[in-house]
């Protein structure tokens, strides 16, 4: 341990170094201090305190003596970015601080929490000194390891709880173009027929054309043609896959204005471009359920639809004037709501969410947001930062190495980084990452710029893609 200076005399100073080292041999973590003049051959242990033999087997002398011992015990999934990190921390003569793995003398696998401040630097501002303490977290760390696991299991089964509605959702498309398509190839064109025929009978016989029986009939005939044409849209709107989304739902309002005292229906639509075609239905189905329950149960005099792009996607509201209900009182099972759940499922299936907000006496609010992977261009980068490829100076003791790790691909992703990858990917800030996981922001930020590189990625975007074509 190196000598404390005090002031006072040589006696005192031999008593406070004492207590200092009474101190430092207390505290439940390895106390060491460390400098480096080069590279990472240039490293030495100048003091580690005796909790090293209980955290990692290693007696403190064996530490200082073997100046290698503490890069060749760093967990081989974590020693690159172990090294990387010091090495940067070095270079910026900032203080140093990471969670990684140790091995052992006796094989254990340990978790330290490591943070170092720096003692004292060169003319270039580089570190050339760092004192510091390393926590043993290996109990916290397989605590969150379990969490994790429960964590993942939770989302596979979300997925597949996924997977399960959209294939519903499709298959219900699906048959709904079934009897659509059966109703106007067979049912209208027999309807037309008789039509055509009491048409030409009506010609050939005035007499019967006079009759108001005869009358009734063409037109109940007529009506009956006029509902299942109405009933053929609102099963398959073929016009949205000639003319697209904005005007099947014009004519889906249309319709709507043309019930006994209907509200005022009115349309905002603001998209640039036309959402791919799996977007545009469920949209379609989610705007239609929306205006049936404000038709049968709001009592609405103003429905107003808009419909606009936003974060990646497209954004779709419904708000109408009526008398509002309370959301909190939604039974999944009632018939009275299954239409708002109905709703909900719709959009959980097009991986986007629905939210319903209503007060009684306030109207009703329905938004609904769904990703649209027409709307993405990732040479475009939505990202404030720029992504480029960290520095790799340092990662390696020999500089050759060094050059030709820098000419290899991108390699894939390190423990770490797929954690920080994955955190980023459901939507947590920089400064959220960092907090999650122990670490400095400028950190995170280091990982960010290499999962991106990696992955080949420039947006968040891209990087949720990018993770679930892993899965």
């Amino acid at each position: 341990m190196p000598t404390v200076a005090w002031g006072g005399g040589e006696a005192e100073a031999r008593d406070l170094e004492s207590k200092y080292r009474t101190l430092l041999e207390q505290i439940p973590a390895i106390v060491y201090i460390w400098s480096i003049s080069g590279g990472f051959e240039q490293m030495a242990e100048e003091y580690v305190s005796p909790q090293i033999e209980e955290v990692l087997g290693f007696h403190p002398d064996d530490w200082v003596e073997n100046k290698r011992l503490w890069m060749e015990r760093l967990h081989p999934d974590d020693r690159a970015e172990v090294l990387e990190e010091t090495a940067r921390s070095v270079d910026a003569g900032e203080p140093f601080m990471l969670e990684y793995r140790m091995v052992a003398r006796d094989g254990r696998i340990v978790w330290l929490h490591d943070v170092a401040s720096v003692l004292t630097r060169d003319d270039a501002g580089k570190a050339t000194r760092y004192q510091g303490v390393q926590l043993d977290i290996t109990a916290r760390k397989d605590a969150e390891h379990a969490q994790r696991r429960s964590f993942e299991q939770l989302r596979l089964a979300h997925e597949q709880r996924r997977e399960l509605l959209s294939r519903v959702v499709t298959t219900e498309e699906e048959e709904r173009r079934r009897i659509a398509e059966g109703i106007h190839d067979h049912t209208l064109q027999d309807l037309f027929a008789v039509l055509t025929r009491l048409d030409a009978i009506g010609r050939d016989n005035p007499a019967f054309g006079e009759l108001d029986d005869f009358g009734l009939l063409r037109s109940e005939i007529s009506e009956s043609i006029d509902r299942l044409r109405h009933l053929t849209f609102e099963l398959h709107p073929r016009v949205m896959e000639t003319d697209g989304l904005e005007a099947a739902l014009r004519f889906l309002l249309d319709c709507s204005r043309r019930t006994p005292g209907a509200a005022n229906y009115r349309l905002e639509y603001r998209l640039s471009s036309e959402p791919v075609a799996r977007v545009s239905s469920i949209a379609y189905r989610i705007t239609q359920e929306a205006l049936t329950n404000a038709r049968n149960h709001s009592g609405a005099a103003r429905v107003t639809v808009s419909v606009e792009e936003s974060d990646e996607g497209v954004l779709i509201a419904i708000e109408d004037d009526g008398r509002g209900f309370q959301t909190d009182t939604i039974v999944p099972a009632s018939w009275e709501h299954i239409g708002l759940v109905s709703m909900r499922e719709r959009a959980e299936a097009g991986g986007g969410w629905c939210r319903i907000e209503s007060t009684p006496g306030n109207g009703t609010n329905v938004r609904c947001w769904l990703p649209d992977p027409g709307s993405v261009d990732d040479d475009e980068p939505r990202d404030d930062r720029r992504v480029t490829a960290p520095p790799t100076e340092m990662t390696s003791p020999g500089g050759d190495e060094s050059r030709s790790q820098r000419e290899r691909p991108p390699g894939p992703l390190s423990p770490r980084e797929l954690e920080v990858a994955e955190l980023l990917a459901i939507g947590h800030t920089n400064a959220e990452v960092a907090s999650i996981l122990h670490l400095s922001v400028r950190t995170i930020e280091h990982h960010r710029s290499r999962v991106f590189h990696k992955l080949g990625v420039r947006s968040r975007a891209g990087l949720v893609r990018s993770l679930q074509d892993r899965t």
